[in-house]
């Protein structure tokens, strides 16, 4: 079951941040240029399939740890993955075109 902490983001513009979501299905998401600065999605499956695609493009995932996450098929084009921790995460097919991932923790990521 995923966990939630939401806390109020000083700039309005902002969705979401320092939550904490851990073991979450996110499948089929269209988040496009949301931000989700300091988030933990631990174990997050962001994965795409052919009736369901997960558009997560221009998004700001700032300082956020997606260790272990399933990102198979997501289109990342053009997102701030800058200082994100991908211990183990899956970028199998991803489109990563333009993606900021300076200062990444990759550790074991494929």
């Amino acid at each position: 079951m995923a966990r939630s902490r939401f806390l109020r983001n000083p700039h309005p513009a902002s969705k979401l941040q320092r939550c904490h979501h851990d073991r979450c299905c996110l499948r089929g998401v269209i988040a496009a240029s949301s931000r989700w600065h300091h988030t933990r999605l631990v174990e997050a499956d962001f994965r795409s399939y052919l009736d369901q695609l997960t558009d997560l493009g221009k998004e700001d995932f700032n300082n956020a740890d997606l260790s272990y996450a399933l990102l198979q098929r997501t289109n990342l084009h053009g997102a701030n993955l800058l200082r994100c921790c991908f211990y183990g995460t899956s970028f199998c097919e991803a489109d990563l075109r333009e993606a900021d991932l300076n200062g990444c923790d990759l550790g074991t990521a494929s």
